[in-house]
């Protein structure tokens, strides 16, 4: 990952989320960036001790800050995306003047996604992270990560999420890939949810079909553009036995345009 890079990250563990944050600040670091690092699921003290397992020392506050994703993003119960902004803004100034070429950032927000949720303020959030773009025109780099077990049902908040930034890594492998079976089991279970089991299954092994014979690459970053560019021609191989309302809800669904 570079400067400027704002990505996302879906992990289902707290080893393979700390091999790829903490691998980003190491990166970060070694580019001569400062680093910060936003927890969830585990205090402060932990994350220090588990960062000298990737060589890192977390006694230059300059170097490396590391707070709990509520004192970053709700210290007072609520959120603000302003004043997150501008807590990053000040980071990367006071970084500048010392001397760093800019600011890496490992946040997972999985504490305060949460906590947003249950106050019914998710789309603020989602606004939130839209609003921070794909890149940063800024010195600053960001991985925000996610439980998958969080959004990998709802097809909507992953398809923002993904939209919203540079790269989605995978869960697998750890590249600037999506993850097929997270991104084709979200679909799936919306899809059937519309067109019951037997169509949906209808649908992806037309998907699957078309994939071959127009000799694209396996379902990843291009599967979410390869469903609407088929459900926008409308294509009447596939959707022959559907209704146009219902494939206007699949839209809707999914937050394509008709």
């Amino acid at each position: 990952m570079f400067l400027g890079e704002h990505d996302t990250y879906f992990y289902d563990s707290i080893k393979q989320k700390h091999r790829v944050l903490f691998s980003n600040l190491v990166n970060g670091i070694d580019a001569g960036c400062s680093a910060l690092y936003i927890a969830s699921g585990e205090s402060v003290d932990a994350v220090k001790a588990e960062l000298g397992n990737f060589g890192l020392k977390s006694d230059d506050p300059q170097k490396i800050k590391i707070v709990t994703s509520h004192q970053w993003y709700t210290p007072d119960g609520d959120f603000n995306a302003r004043r997150v902004v501008d807590q990053y803004r000040r980071l990367i100034d006071n970084a500048v003047d010392s001397g760093f070429a800019g600011l890496y950032v490992s946040a997972d927000a999985s504490d305060t996604f949460d906590y947003l949720y249950k106050k019914g303020m998710v789309k603020e959030w989602m606004e939130y992270e839209k609003s921070l773009g794909s890149t940063f025109k800024f010195p600053m780099e960001a991985i925000c990560a996610y439980r998958a077990e969080q959004i990998k049902s709802n097809v909507q908040m992953l398809l923002q999420l993904v939209k919203g930034h540079k790269h989605a890594i995978s869960l697998k492998t750890e590249k600037n890939i999506l993850n097929d079976q997270l991104i084709r089991s979200t679909v799936f279970q919306q899809l059937k949810e519309i067109l019951g089991k037997t169509i949906t299954t209808i649908t992806f092994d037309y998907l699957d079909n078309y994939i071959l014979t127009q000799n694209l690459s396996p379902p990843t970053e291009n599967f979410w553009d390869l469903i609407e560019t088929i459900l926008k021609e409308g294509d009447s191989r596939m959707f022959s036995h559907i209704e146009q309302n219902i494939i206007k809800e699949i839209c809707a669904r999914i937050e394509f345009k008709m």
